[in-house]
């Protein structure tokens, strides 16, 4: 299956390069076709690679150090982190100097 290409307004390429190297926090919600939410987890680790086709890839710290993550090619989620610490909800570990923010919603997974 050929991958599908974001348009032009999902894809900043100044904004992909600056990722990178980046710590980035991850929200993640997964939503119901109604609209309520199944579950939300976080995760977060250092931008490895930004590519227009493939994705923004992780290569994930804390609880998930050494594996690694793929988040779609859409730069308009990350945010800029304010300084300070964050306690992530799902895992209790606590995040310092991190560069940006993103959250993402997805379908609940089938059962």
């Amino acid at each position: 299956m050929p991958t599908q290409v974001p348009q032009p307004e999902t894809w900043d390429e100044d904004v992909a390069r600056e990722l990178i190297g980046c710590l980035v926090l991850v929200g993640i919600t997964y939503a119901f076709p109604d609209g309520s939410f199944s579950e939300q987890h976080q995760l977060f680790g250092y931008v490895v690679g930004a590519d227009r086709e493939q994705g923004i890839e992780l290569r994930l710290a804390g609880t998930y150090a050494g594996k690694k993550y793929r988040l779609p090619p859409d730069t308009r989620t990350f945010r800029q982190a304010p300084d300070g610490e964050y306690r992530l909800k799902s895992t209790q570990e606590i995040v310092h100097g991190l560069d940006y923010t993103c959250a993402w919603t997805i379908p609940a997974p089938t059962q």
